[in-house]
C-alpha cells in the first residue's frame, strides 16, 4: 500500500485529453507512447503468458478489440507477434477522440488493423462479438460508474478473454518516473501526463475491491496491474 500516494487523485485530468492542447506536442506524445510502453507496461509479456495460449486453434480466425488504442503502437505490436506465430488475427482498434485517427492516418501501413473513431457503447449497441477485449491505461481514466459499465458489456461481448492492463499506483513508480522520465521524454505530455496517471491509478488491493465478480487482478512488474475477465469462469 502506498504511503505518499495512499489515495486515488481521481479528480485529476490528464493534459492530452484536453481539446485544446498543443498539438505538434500531442501528435509528439502520441509517438512517444510507443517508447514509454516498450519499457513500463509489457505487452509482450502479456502476449506470451496469456494471448497467444488462449489462441490454440491454429486454423481459427480470431478477432481482437483494442479500447483506447491512442498512438496504435500496441496494436501493432500485437498483429506483428500473431503474424510471427502464423495465428490469424483480425484487430479493430477504438478511441473516441478524433485526434488519435487524425495522428494514424500519417502511418501509411495499418497491416490490416481496423482503427475507428467511435467508443465502446456503439459496437455494442450494434452487437458486435470480439475473443479477445483489451486496453492499456484505460482504466485510471475512468469514473467507478464508467469502469463498472464497461466491465458488464465486455463481459457481454467477449467470447474468450478480457485484459485491461494499467498502472498500479506506488510511491516508487511515481519518485521513479519523476527522476528519470524528464531524461528520456522531453516537448511532450509523457511527464506530466505519466505523474498525474500514476496518482490518479488503483493500488492492488483498491483493484480487487473495485471489479466485479469473476474478474482477477494480476500484477506485473514494474507496476503494473492486469484486470482479468475469462469467459466461462
Amino acid at each position: 500500500m502506498p504511503l505518499f500516494l495512499r489515495y486515488r487523485a481521481d479528480q485529476l485530468s490528464e493534459t492530452i485529453d484536453q481539446p485544446d492542447c498543443d498539438p505538434v506536442k500531442l501528435f509528439r506524445t502520441y509517438r512517444q507512447f510507443k517508447y514509454i510502453n516498450q519499457l513500463t507496461s509489457q505487452w509482450r509479456r502479456v502476449y506470451c503468458h496469456l494471448l497467444r495460449p488462449a489462441m490454440r486453434e491454429k486454423k481459427r480466425h480470431y478477432q481482437l478489440l483494442d479500447i483506447g488504442c491512442g498512438g496504435g503502437d500496441i496494436t501493432f505490436a500485437l498483429m506483428k507477434w500473431a503474424e510471427e506465430d502464423q495465428l490469424s488475427l483480425k484487430i479493430t482498434a477504438i478511441d473516441h477522440d478524433p485526434r488519435v485517427l487524425d495522428f494514424l492516418q500519417q502511418i501509411k501501413d495499418h497491416n490490416g488493423i481496423q482503427f475507428l473513431c467511435t467508443d465502446l457503447n456503439d459496437l455494442y449497441e450494434m452487437n458486435e462479438r470480439f475473443d479477445f477485449i483489451i486496453s492499456n491505461n484505460l482504466v485510471h481514466h475512468l469514473s467507478s460508474t464508467a469502469f463498472n459499465e464497461i466491465m458488464t458489456k465486455c463481459e457481454h461481448m467477449v467470447r474468450i478473454q478480457v485484459i485491461f492492463n494499467d498502472i498500479e499506483r506506488s510511491d516508487i513508480a511515481w519518485l521513479g518516473f519523476r527522476c528519470f522520465a524528464p531524461l528520456l521524454f522531453y516537448r511532450s505530455y509523457i511527464v506530466i501526463d505519466g505523474l498525474r496517471s500514476i496518482r490518479r491509478s488503483y493500488s492492488k488491493a483498491e483493484a480487487e475491491k473495485s471489479v466485479r465478480k469473476n474478474w482477477m487482478i494480476k500484477r506485473y512488474f514494474p507496476y503494473r496491474l492486469l484486470f482479468i475477465y475469462e469467459k466461462g469462469l
